[in-house]
């Protein structure tokens, strides 16, 4: 029997390792499911984590922010702060 690796998960003893759906993730060899994202989070198929979707709407409108890219700078200034 193969041990399914982490993005995968095997529910019955046939071993067969299948991918986690959209929006599941998995993190850890051999697990029998693949675990939910979080809200706010997202993944693709065959994730072994989640990312956060770093977008506000605004209620009531069509207009969208998506601060990926914000996020992604917030987080290069605390590890330049960290390490500095």
């Amino acid at each position: 029997v193969e041990l399914c690796p982490p993005g995968t998960y095997s529910n019955d003893k046939s071993g067969v390792c299948l991918k986690c759906r959209e929006n599941t993730y998995n993190d850890k060899w051999a697990q029998p499911q693949c675990l939910p994202c979080k809200s706010g989070t997202f993944s693709k198929e065959g994730a072994t984590v989640c990312e956060n979707a770093c977008k506000y709407t605004i209620a009531g409108t069509e207009i969208e922010y998506n601060l990926k890219a914000l996020d992604r700078q917030v987080l290069q200034q605390e590890q330049s702060t960290i390490q500095g």
